[in-house]
């Protein structure tokens, strides 16, 4: 995929060289490096990225999910803390009204 790419897309989402590329075979690349600061020590970026953490482990959600999982979560650990429940117990319920398997 990398060889049919064309020079100036070929580090997709680093548009001007404003961000680290997501292909490790980019990390020595010159239009992301020398766009973000000339001079500045890019590397840490890149140092020991076997031992990183990438962002496909990140969770994008729409607002409505995303507000239903803060409100189940939250909910939860208020009966946690107010000693109504287990913490275990609590978010087990939290998880199964998010995932619409019981009702509120």
């Amino acid at each position: 995929m990398r060889a049919s790419q064309a020079s100036e897309h070929k580090a997709f989402g680093v548009a001007g060289g404003t961000a680290v590329p997501i292909l490790k075979s980019l990390q020595t690349d010159d239009y992301w490096r020398k766009g973000i600061v000339e001079g500045k020590n890019t590397d840490a970026f890149v140092f020991d990225v076997d031992k990183t953490v990438g962002r496909d482990t990140d969770v994008l959600l729409k607002a409505e999910a995303g507000q239903k999982v803060e409100s189940e979560v939250s909910e939860a650990l208020k009966k946690y803390v107010a000693n109504e429940t287990s913490l275990e117990d609590a978010l087990k319920k939290a998880d199964e009204v998010i995932n619409g398997t019981q009702s509120k």
